[in-house]
Parts: C-alpha cells; structure tokens; sequence
C-alpha cells in the first residue's frame, strides 16, 4: 500500500506493416551507395553517409515503446526507440485532465469538439484495451490515447477518482 502513488507501464508499439521490406530495401540501397563510391568519388561517399544516416533514423523508429509512468498525480510518457534511447514524449498534471474513459466512451466523446489535437501513444494492437483522457491547459484540449494496466488504472483511481470512468 506504500507505493500505491507509482505506477508504470511499458507497452510496445506494433511495427508498421511493410517493416521487413522496409529493412530489406534499406539494405539494398546502402549496397547501392556503397558501390557508387567506388563510381563517382567524393559524391558517391557523400550519398553513402548520407543513405547510412537515413537508414539508421528509421530503424531506430521502427522499434518504438512507450513507457507510462504516474507519479505524485504526473502522468508522462516516454518514447524509448530502438531499446536504447529515451525520449520525453509528454508530461501531463491530474489537475488538468478532464476525464479519463475507454476511448469510444460517451464521456470522451462529449469533448470531441474541444479536442485540437489527438496524441496517440498505443500499440496500434486492435486488440489492446485502449483508454483516452482529455487534457486542458491554458484552453487548448489534447485528446491523449494510451493502454494503461491493471495496477495503472487502480492507481489513477485512486489519485483522481470523480475523473475516472471505466465504462
């Protein structure tokens, strides 16, 4: 009961669909550079660096995770790419959540024309029990979507009961 205040989460991001034969032509098109060193000198090096630098940028991306971690009523949210680098995705206060529900629920559906912008940190798992809260500050709303767990939801209960809704 100490460490009812903290909760984490870590939920892996499925990857796009086409995410082998995105590897396989990365592949290919850095053997192509490769070869046109050997072709075009200084350019083609240039273009082999160049190629090695987008490769690297989007397998990193193509193994993304998020992590949810609710402390002392702040709920954030890193994006960790590639198993190694961590990144702040979000920060967000209890006090200015409006509410929090399963994402096709009315009571988030009744802030949807408040809604400017919708920040997606799921899976992408059709199958996962998504949940979504309605973030204001300073008058701009965020539709937040995120698959808490089991221990996640008892604690944000339990932090902000009149603001949680599970149906």
């Amino acid at each position: 009961m100490l460490n009812e205040s903290y909760a984490e989460c870590l939920i892996k991001k499925k990857p796009p669909g086409p995410a082998p034969l995105i590897k396989i032509l990365l592949a290919v098109g850095l053997l192509i550079t490769a070869g046109s060193i050997l072709l075009f000198g200084l350019a083609g090096f240039i273009a082999f660096a160049a190629m090695c630098a987008f490769a690297y940028h989007t397998i990193q991306n193509l193994n993304v995770e998020y992590e949810y971690l609710l402390v002392d009523k702040i709920f954030s949210v890193d994006r960790i790419l590639n198993k190694m680098r961590r990144k702040k995705a979000a920060e967000y206060t209890l006090e200015d959540i409006q509410v929090i529900a399963p994402e096709n629920s009315g009571r988030i559906r009744e802030y949807d024309n408040q809604v400017k912008k919708v920040s997606d940190y799921t899976s992408g798992d059709a199958g996962a029990v998504r949940y979504a809260f309605i973030y204001t500050k300073s008058g701009a709303g965020e539709k937040v979507l995120f698959e808490p767990d089991d221990k996640m939801l008892r604690c944000i209960k339990q932090m902000a009961p009149r603001k949680m809704f599970e149906n």
